[in-house]
């Protein structure tokens, strides 16, 4: 087991290396059973350099318990988050497109924390997909306004899959242009 009190930071030696986490592809590979040994107790876990990851992130499935963000060039996710105190995705901004957060199925969950999705592009959440934060709030942040690097190049947020939380969801945007659609499952 790896055991901590800190904070626990797991990026590539390459900040635009791709990372795979719970079965997703990647050069940095990171395992479910991996993700297992990962003891209880750390302040937070960082997967990704969050001051320069521009790599792509593809996770299959993983369960976090203690608060988790993501962080590289574009986030997908297949089959689903669990975490315990907060999650956090992040897709850098660059001035290129393609920093997106895509949620294509399954359930991204945490029981006692916040949903936060703050992609420089796009944030997407599709019809196979759901967000819940029965203990906090949900974030969907798209081309947010603070030293945006692409100005004029507006960010969309689309909402297909269902949300819930106890405190609300919020819809944030920058200043140039921003999308935002949200429908109901059918």
């Amino acid at each position: 087991f790896i055991e901590g009190r800190g904070d626990l930071i797991i990026r590539p030696m390459n900040p635009a290396a791709s990372i795979g986490i719970g079965g997703g592809v990647g050069t940095l590979d990171i395992s479910d059973a991996e993700l297992a040994l990962l003891s209880d107790g750390f302040s937070s876990l960082t997967i990704g350099d969050s001051s320069a990851g521009s790599g792509s992130v593809a996770v299959d499935s993983a369960v976090f318990r203690d608060p988790i963000t993501i962080v590289g060039g574009s986030i997908s996710v297949d089959n689903g988050i669990t975490g315990s105190g907060g999650i956090t995705l992040t897709a850098r901004d660059d001035n290129s497109l393609g920093q997106d957060i895509a949620i294509n199925s399954g359930a991204i969950d945490d029981a006692l924390g916040n949903v936060i999705f703050s992609g420089g592009d796009l944030v997407e959440i599709q019809s196979g997909a759901s967000v819940s934060a029965p203990q906090g709030i949900i974030v969907l942040d798209a081309d947010r306004a603070a030293a945006d690097p692409d100005p004029g190049v507006g960010g969309v947020v689309v909402v297909v899959g269902p949300l819930s939380s106890s405190s609300g969801t919020f819809l944030s945007g920058g200043l140039d242009g921003d999308q935002f659609t949200v429908s109901t499952q059918s």
